[in-house]
């Protein structure tokens, strides 16, 4: 099987013919498949923000935007999805993109254009018991700076441990604690993943009972 290389995407398998006459398996017959995103720009920068897939039979799909009159001063490659665009404003924007494949057929999708908002990945508010907690969180665009991340811990009586770590290194251990703990602990820069670990019981005894948040600065 070979792979095609199609606009962004990558499709796998014998490249099919587009033809008008096709009955079976004709690939006029299925729109390219897009998908939604979020992009993450800056006042005044100018920046390439391309819908991130497009898998498709034909080939030669072109690009449009169909409201890009509504963005000064952008433009858009048609042949690859590219949108270069330098925002004037902070704020979120919802951009519409067409795929149209050989054979005619398209498909429309939304790209979320974040500029200058503050998202934050690492947040999280839950509870448990015994069985703790593991999560691993993807943060690298929020965290192209460092940044604090504020911690709320309850483990009551019962001695429970949290830690925090960043790719892999650990930022924060709460040692084994039957307290409320509510620390700030800030995330490195260039920090890609983050993982959130709650050791439950980790001095034996009872059956546990936690609640844990956090939020970002």
């Amino acid at each position: 099987m070979a792979n095609y290389i199609q606009g962004l995407g990558t499709q796998t398998g014998a490249r099919p013919t587009c033809c008008a006459d096709c009955v079976v398996d004709n690939p006029c017959q299925s729109k390219p498949t897009t998908t939604e995103h979020t992009e993450y720009g800056t006042v005044g920068v100018l920046g390439y923000h391309p819908l991130t897939t497009v898998s498709q039979w034909t080939t030669g799909a072109t690009w449009a935007v169909p409201d890009l009159a509504l963005y000064s001063g952008a433009a858009l490659n048609t042949s690859t999805g590219y949108f270069n665009w330098s925002p004037t404003a902070a704020g979120t924007y919802f951009i519409g993109f067409t795929a149209t494949t050989a054979c005619g057929t398209s498909d429309l999708k939304i790209m979320t254009l974040a500029v200058d908002v503050t998202f934050c990945r690492l947040t999280l508010g839950t509870s448990g018991g015994d069985s703790g907690y593991s999560g691993s969180f993807y943060v690298a665009p929020d965290f192209v700076t460092a940044r604090d991340i504020y911690i709320d811990f309850e483990s009551y009586t019962v001695q429970d441990r949290l830690r925090i770590e960043a790719d892999g290194v650990e930022i924060y251990n709460s040692g084994c604690i039957g307290s409320h703990v509510t620390p700030t602990v800030n995330v490195p820069a260039g920090t890609v993943n983050a993982g959130v670990y709650v050791d439950a019981r980790c001095a034996g005894g009872g059956t546990t009972l936690w609640v844990l948040s956090i939020t970002c600065a």
